[in-house]
């Protein structure tokens, strides 16, 4: 399972700036403004083969009359306990604060590992005043500009070995299929989740956001068989992420996804797939999860004979890097559809985990290869010699090439597309990858 850390501290004082310098792009917003990070942004690192989530949180501008230890208290306390290592940031121009220190207070009574970065040091002044901040009692300091870059690869890798050396999240059962019900806040997961239960073992309401947390139910199917229900907190658009629990809801959603085999993304019918309804899709297959889209409250659409067909043909139209997903339509308070949910279930962990034989698969390649040749890269034909399926669970596909530079974004896709015309692998992501073939296994 993924391992988080949680960037946190007062406004302004760069962590969005050291958010992106981690995450290796510009995902957060920047401005020399306390308060712009109103929303709460997610980003993924990757260093020396080790993968982990990175959460900028907001800082807070409170009015003179707002009680700021509290809303810091609860920010934090909540970041303590979902995050495996803190990474406190401060600000050397601005000094030392009363609030640093309580935020400090509050890691020294829990025993996350945290960090402490001091940020915006930029000159060897700026590096002497840093020491004041040795009273916060961390148990490491960094003297860090995250503009810059000054002092970044001493922090990234301490991340590293601090994450290392985090306990490791008890694991579900694997031989149970955990499926996780994702969406916008009052779509029906709670209420879907109930009615493949049977009975009404989880809270629900017309209230958007009841559920705050992720509940694993154990469901018993007909035919005796197991599985694991997993409902979420409504993932909201970032803009709409107004308080520090809902924000670490989205987390918990987040890690319930990346501990499921099989994830059924909840759509209200009436209002149809919206841009955050994708990037939920997308997150999904990122992770390497099998996906299914249910358009539920179906009952409330005013239909007319093709209607679910027009539906089918505005999503392929509007979302086409999404067209292998299975599209279902379903009531969950009236349990219309919501029967045989399950058995599709069956089948896209099936398409998820299928293998295809080596020299099955090379015989494919070179029929699609022979018919369309990669494109030419510096006067050099661009060439695969081997191809083989090394993982299921996510499908992961290796091609041994010559110049894995010669094989354009496009060229991969039209790949992905015709392997998917032979095998399907509906509602799973597949992972193509390029190597270079090394000297020996060339001669």
């Amino acid at each position: 399972m993924s391992r988080i850390v949680a960037i946190i501290g007062r406004p302004n004082v760069g962590k969005s700036t050291l958010f992106n310098r981690i995450v290796g792009k510009r995902k957060s917003i920047v401005e020399d403004v306390p308060g712009v990070t109103r929303d709460r942004i997610y980003g993924r690192c990757d260093q020396e083969g080790e993968s982990f989530d990175v959460i900028d949180t907001g800082g807070f501008d409170p009015k003179p009359d707002d009680p700021l230890l509290k809303i810091m208290k609860e920010q934090v306390l909540i970041a303590i306990e979902d995050a495996d290592v803190i990474l406190l940031v401060t600000d050397v121009r601005s000094g030392l604060n009363p609030v640093d220190m309580e935020i400090a207070r509050m890691l020294q009574r829990h025993s996350r590992p945290w960090l402490l970065a001091v940020n915006k040091v930029d000159s060897f002044e700026k590096e002497a005043e840093a020491h004041e901040f040795q009273v916060l009692g961390a148990p490491e300091i960094f003297h860090i500009s995250a503009q810059h870059g000054r002092g970044f690869a001493p922090l990234l890798d301490a991340l590293v070995d601090a994450l290392a050396g985090c306990e490791d999240q008890v694991q579900p059962p694997q031989d149970l299929t955990h499926i996780a019900v994702v969406g916008r806040p009052n779509v029906g997961k709670s209420t879907l989740i109930n009615c493949l239960l049977g009975e009404n073992r989880l809270l629900t309401s017309d209230m958007p956001g009841t559920t705050r947390d992720s509940i694993d139910t154990l469901c018993t199917r007909p035919d005796g068989s197991r599985c694991v229900l997993v409902d979420t907190a409504g993932i909201r658009r970032k803009r709409a992420i107004t308080d520090s629990i809902e924000y670490y809801s989205v987390v918990r959603a987040i890690r319930s996804i990346e501990r499921a085999h099989v994830v059924l993304l909840l759509l209200d019918a009436r209002i149809g797939m919206e841009d955050q309804d994708a990037r939920i899709a997308n997150l999904v297959q990122e992770r390497g999860r099998a996906l299914g889209i249910l358009f539920n409250k179906w009952d409330l659409v005013e239909k007319e004979a093709d209607t679910a067909d027009l539906f089918i043909k505005a999503f392929k139209r509007n979302f086409g890097t999404l067209d292998h997903v299975p599209l279902h339509f379903t009531s969950a308070a009236s349990g219309k559809g919501v029967a045989r949910l399950l058995d599709v279930v069956d089948e896209l962990k099936k398409q998820w985990e299928t293998r295809i034989p080596t020299a099955e698969l090379n015989r494919l390649i070179e029929k699609i290869v022979t018919r369309t040749p990669p494109p030419m890269y510096r006067h050099r034909l661009g060439k695969i010699f081997y191809t083989t399926q090394v993982e299921a669970a996510p499908p992961t596909i290796v091609f041994q090439v010559n110049k894995p530079e010669a094989f354009s974004d496009n060229y991969r896709r039209f790949l992905l597309n015709r392997i998917r015309e032979e095998y399907k692998f509906t509602g799973s992501p597949i992972r193509l990858l390029f190597r270079k073939r090394g000297a020996e296994e060339e001669k």
